[in-house]
């Protein structure tokens, strides 16, 4: 790399209109000018190009991002990024929820390698501003990652968290090295290289499918959100062994009954995390969900939704969001009418269930009683809400509640009255 080298990256920069900075050559990848932020606003010129990229040991070049470079933001993927497979979950769901073809056309225009094995595309933002730097994804570091700062920082702080960033953009106020840079810019001393296109190839992408592009980004997020009384339910006293609450026993469905029901889309998925679309859009993901191996959780990212964005929900708390507007006691009545919760552990007895239902049982109207009994002649409390109708059809044709529980305890039809 040779100082007309760099000049050369200037001019076709330039060019492409976009705002040019030089870097310096000691590894801190800092702008070589006293002050960088009037660039904010202000392009350099040819003149100040020809100045910065001369003699003999030449630094690196850097872009400044955001409106001054004509509205074009950086989306960084980090090299661990890449050898993680977070690219190419990206890649797949992009894909399958219809943002394939935009995606697509961003992975195919100025495309830049970083020494540490990163990826560096850009895109052209039509119709919003762009926005700040903002890290999009990120995980906690792992034991072996951990600096000797960092380690100290631990045992000084257990909770702390030491997160490294998987995907990032720079946008406004933001800068980043372009190629060809190398040399003593980078500390490992390994070059930048072009790898598709150049900045005259920076696809232009409308606001609302580059937002979508970070949502999509964004649920490939892997640092673990605090649930919230909003998001899931309290903790409630501990059951008798062997009992469930309804909201507990209904976290053993799949998320297609509960997101599916109200008319949400699966668009894809990727080992245990299920990608998500929201009523109303017809490409793109809104939500994530198995994503934490140790809870299946709902994550949505977008904010045009009943739920609160980027916080986990249950099962249970998805469901009291989307049939009873938050509120958790209604839900849990509902799927206790559904068969949900109560004794999972004992068969039913007929005779003694009969005598407890004709004597009132747990509740003192007959749908209650119905709804108990339900429970108890099903054995597996998911399955009561199929043998409500057949009571109720029993109770209704002139069978007694007793008659009608002892038939569906013996798994008899609504139409055999050989129970009375």
């Amino acid at each position: 790399m040779t100082a007309s080298d760099l000049l050369g990256a200037a001019e076709e920069a330039d060019a492409a209109g976009l705002c040019v900075l030089p870097v310096k050559a000691n590894g801190t990848k800092a702008p070589d000018v006293a002050t960088w932020t009037r660039y904010i606003t202000a392009r350099s010129t040819p003149d100040e190009h020809r100045r910065w990229f001369r003699g003999e040991q030449p630094g690196g070049i850097g872009v400044v991002y955001g409106p001054v470079s004509g509205n074009v933001e950086m989306i960084e993927f980090e090299g661990r990024a890449i050898t993680e497979g977070i690219l190419a979950e990206v890649d797949a769901v992009a894909d399958a929820s219809g943002l394939g073809e935009v995606w697509q056309a961003i992975r195919r225009g100025w495309v830049t390698e970083s020494p540490s094995g990163g990826l560096h595309f850009r895109a052209r933002i039509d119709g919003a501003p762009v926005p700040g730097n903002t890290k999009l994804a990120r995980r906690l570091a792992r034991a072996d990652e951990l600096t000797a700062n960092e380690r100290h920082r631990l045992a000084a702080n257990p909770a702390a968290e030491i997160v490294r960033v998987l995907i990032e953009t720079r946008g406004h106020g933001g800068y980043g090295v372009i190629e060809p840079s190398g040399g003593l810019v980078h500390a490992t001393g390994r070059p930048y290289r072009r790898l598709t296109g150049s900045p005259a190839t920076i696809p232009t992408i409308p606001a609302e499918q580059m937002q979508a592009i970070r949502n999509l980004c964004r649920m490939s997020d892997r640092i673990p959100k605090p649930e919230t009384p909003k998001t899931a339910p309290r903790a409630l006293r501990p059951l008798p062994e062997g009992e469930l609450r309804p909201g507990d026993d209904f976290e053993r469905v799949g998320w297609d009954q509960i997101l599916g029901r109200a008319g949400w889309v699966h668009v894809a998925q990727h080992g245990r995390t299920g990608y998500w679309r929201r009523p109303g859009k017809d490409r793109g993901s809104s939500a994530t969900t198995g994503r934490d191996p140790s809870r299946d959780r709902l994550f949505v990212f977008s904010t045009s939704t009943e739920f609160e964005a980027e916080v986990p929900y249950t099962k249970f708390g998805a469901y009291a969001v989307l049939f009873h507007s938050g509120d958790h006691t209604a839900a849990a009545r509902d799927l206790a009418t559904q068969g949900y919760g109560a004794r999972r552990d004992a068969a039913p007895d007929p005779g003694r269930l009969a005598e407890f239902v004709a004597n009132g049982g747990p509740a003192s109207k007959v749908g209650g009683r119905l709804v108990w009994a339900a429970r108890q002649v099903a054995g597996e409390p998911g399955r009561a809400r199929l043998v409500i109708p057949l009571i109720r059809a029993a109770h209704n044709r002139g069978l007694s509640l007793d008659a009608a529980a002892r038939a569906a305890a013996r798994g008899l039809t609504p139409n055999d009255r050989s129970g009375q």
